[in-house]
């Protein structure tokens, strides 16, 4: 006969069966009879250890930089309670505060997850995973709108705090008119009479993406003319200007064209034309300007502003226009000179319109046609799955 005097295990029908960690206590015994001498019981005691874990894995591997991420994981075994430790990957600063993984930096931080052990589980320690911490994205507000007058003599002032970013860094800023005004860091020294035009950005840093040109405009004004009669003084007011249209020009370029405003012509001295995305600008005294060396794969807009020696208008604007590449018939390019993939996950090129891929060129058609070209580039980390295309104008 077998019993058992432990909660850890049983026996039925002499199968042991475990039931949980623990001390099992067994008991045989046999009992005697007519031709058998009774056998003293015996007891047999040993330890039921703790089962090992299975795997546990965070619930999230990403986050933005300046965005704490909560940390979870799912898997393991048990009701033990759940604890993490970062290290440094490529960022710096990785750390654990109160369940948030925080970073000094963007880059990867390795996470340690601890499963603490249970009434049956023993203690389980995972290998440290990857999180990924991307760079942020961020704001700019500039305006010039609670800035003193300003005139030729004026000592040279600080234009920093005009620029106001969402990630409380410093924009950079440039001149755009340096006849009128010069940029040294954030100081302004103005030169001349007219308007100061200034370019506000950010560069893609370490932890933070690029901020598009902001471009904002100030007026110099001189001393203020000896006149015997003031009524004589005319301030005449400048319009926008008019009919702003946008079309393509040569290859990865696009031509802008405006017509004189309503008002102020006489007055004007300057036209400033800007794109976006890209914030490229152009400044002439004629009514159009051509930028090239565009991406062909984003649709452009034109802002176009008209300058006098006192004031800036309002800006006239553009529609959206895509510019194309153009080759000659029989011509032949890299495939990577046309559409940059945006990461390096796998690629798929096509074509149509009578145009060829062989390996890694592109084959332009042998008659003057339109192609378009096709980029799909899949998934790759954080970065989803894209399709980029082009028109390509094949000339003769």
């Amino acid at each position: 006969d077998t019993s058992t005097s432990s909660s850890a295990c049983s026996i039925s029908a002499s199968i042991l069966t475990i039931i949980s960690a623990g001390e099992c206590s067994i008991r045989l015994s046999q009992a005697g009879s007519s031709t058998v001498i009774e056998f003293p019981d015996a007891y047999f005691v040993f330890t039921i250890g703790k089962a090992p874990q299975s795997a546990v894995t965070l619930g999230t591997t990403s986050t933005i930089f300046g965005v704490p991420l909560s940390l979870t994981a799912s898997g393991g075994d048990g009701s033990g309670g759940l604890s993490f430790a970062a290290s440094d990957g490529s960022a710096v600063g990785c750390r654990v505060v109160n369940g948030a993984l925080l970073s000094n930096s963007a880059g990867t931080c390795l996470v340690e997850t601890t499963k603490a052990e249970s009434e049956n589980f023993a203690t389980l320690v995972s290998s440290p995973e990857v999180v990924t911490i991307d760079k942020a994205s961020h704001t700019m507000s500039f305006s010039f709108s609670t800035l003193p007058s300003v005139k030729v003599g004026d000592a040279p002032f600080n234009i920093g705090s005009y620029a106001q970013l969402s990630s409380s860094q410093s924009a950079s800023f440039i001149s755009g008119s340096p006849d009128v005004c010069t940029v040294n860091g954030s100081v302004v020294t103005v030169r001349t009479v007219g308007q100061c035009i200034i370019d506000a950005e950010y560069s893609e840093d370490t932890n933070f993406l690029s901020i598009s040109t902001v471009t904002r405009y100030f007026t110099v004004s001189g001393s203020s003319p000896s006149v015997s009669n003031p009524s004589q003084i005319v301030s005449e007011s400048v319009s926008e200007p008019r009919g702003v249209s946008l079309i393509r020009g040569g290859s990865k370029s696009v031509i802008a064209s405006w017509d004189v405003p309503t008002s102020g012509q006489s007055t004007i001295t300057t036209y400033v034309a800007t794109l976006s995305p890209g914030g490229k600008r152009c400044s002439v005294s004629v009514k159009t300007c051509t930028f090239t060396g565009l991406n062909p794969t984003l649709s452009y807009k034109v802002s176009v502003v008209a300058v006098s020696a006192t004031m800036t208008s309002q800006a006239g604007t553009s529609g959206g226009v895509t510019p194309n590449i153009q080759m000659k018939v029989k011509g032949k390019t890299n495939l990577r000179t046309m559409i940059t993939a945006p990461s390096k996950g796998a690629q798929k090129w096509s074509v149509k319109g009578g145009c060829k891929i062989s390996g890694q060129m592109f084959l332009a058609a042998t008659k003057p046609s339109s192609c378009t070209l096709t980029l799909v580039t899949a998934k790759y980390k954080t970065t989803p799955k894209s399709t980029l295309k082009v028109s390509v104008q094949i000339l003769k």
